[in-house]
């Protein structure tokens, strides 16, 4: 047990691996993911990290067996109990998890932390309830006796931001100032150096959803990559959040497919695979085109990305509504590309709905919701 105590005090290691055989149960992964990410540990599925990398630090591991499958309704705060335990011990770490874990279950911060992920039926009730799960689990924090501690501060800012961006939503006056907050996670930072690199990344974050700081997250996700050695996980996050930002902000997209591309080559990232080749499309359909092509290389190119992209998602049979937003919008995008050049449909396409209706995901992670689910986000897609 010391042995394992001081590798996690000593290292503060910020990355976690969940591994698991179940590969297609995301609300699974999920479940351990969001909370993991609440309080400053950055997580990874199914991840191999190449020992020959300089200054790399192997993240802690966590195997979910059988016995430990989430699914709504199961008893969530044994489930992390056990698996904060496993992984760290009884070191202080554990300590700081063992009481987030409690708030996190008690205000279902799962479905509140997934529920600005999900791109559809975001009304405005909706964006009260979450809000309501994000505003009582910080009074809760705010109520402890015990308040220092990476994770447990990591956690406090966590909430305060995403109580930001529910209220930005509304239309609403934001609670907190952004760059107090930013100060806050730079403090993390400075006081807590094994867990330097994911405390401004949290920073970046807080910029990213703040029009009056927006465009300083590049200088903070640029200082991060210049100043760390990250491992492969945490590198490919941070080039997916720089690609993100010369797309949606500066709209430099020869600059964002670089970042999305350097960021799939170090890691699984579904969302800088579908900017990747959404943007690669973009790009096809303004290039020069040769009359004697029926259908131009550049799009051809574009779409093999594409459908690659598509087959890497189909691998997994019940995929998170997000997954689903990036499967269906690049079958779109397919269809009208066959339209036009190869004057046939994408034969995928008409099965779509198929694929919602027979999903497990929504029957495990919104149990009796889920046909509720499900019909809306069909409705988002336009199938109904």
């Amino acid at each position: 047990m010391n042995s394992k105590k001081n590798r996690i005090e000593d290292k503060n290691a910020n990355t976690i691996n969940i591994v698991t055989t179940f590969t297609d149960q995301e609300w699974n992964f999920i479940f351990y993911a969001e909370f993991f990410k609440l309080c400053g540990i950055f997580p990874g599925k199914n991840l191999t990290f190449p020992s020959t990398i300089p200054h790399f630090r192997r993240p802690c591991q966590l195997e979910i067996t059988k016995n430990r499958q989430w699914k709504k309704g199961c008893n969530e705060l044994a489930l992390l109990s056990y698996a904060i335990q496993d992984v760290y011990g009884e070191s202080n770490t554990a300590r700081e998890l063992l009481i987030l874990a409690e708030i996190y279950c008690k205000h279902d911060l799962l479905h509140a932390c997934t529920f600005e992920e999900f791109p559809y039926y975001k009304t405005k009730q909706r964006l009260y309830d979450t809000l309501t799960k994000f505003e009582n689990a910080y009074q809760e924090f705010e109520n402890l006796k015990k308040k220092e501690g990476y994770h447990l501060q990591f956690f406090k800012i966590s909430c305060q931001t995403k109580i930001n961006f529910l209220l930005g939503q509304l239309r609403i006056k934001k609670r907190f100032d952004g760059m107090s907050l930013f100060i806050c996670a730079k403090n993390l930072s400075l006081n807590y150096p094994p867990y330097s690199p994911y405390g401004l990344i949290l920073g970046g974050i807080i910029f990213d959803q703040d029009l009056n700081y927006l465009i300083n997250s590049e200088n903070v996700y640029k200082y991060i990559l210049k100043n760390f050695h990250l491992n492969p996980l945490l590198a490919s996050y941070v080039f997916t959040r720089l690609g993100r930002f010369y797309n949606r902000i500066l709209h430099e997209n020869e600059i964002s497919l670089l970042y999305f591309k350097k960021a799939i080559k170090l890691a699984e990232q579904p969302y800088a695979s579908f900017k990747y080749a959404a943007l690669t499309m973009d790009k096809a359909y303004i290039a020069p085109v040769d009359p004697d092509e029926i259908e131009p290389r550049e799009i051809k190119q574009a779409r093999y990305i594409f459908k690659k992209f598509i087959l890497k998602l189909l691998q997994n049979k019940n995929l998170s509504p997000i997954q689903l937003e990036y499967l269906v919008t690049s079958c779109k995008i397919l269809k009208e590309t066959y339209e036009v050049y190869l004057n046939s449909n994408f034969p995928f396409y008409e099965e779509l709905t198929k694929y919602v209706d027979n999903n497990e995901f929504f029957d495990y992670f919104f149990g009796s919701d889920s046909q509720a689910e499900k019909e809306n986000l069909k409705k988002h897609f336009n199938f109904i």
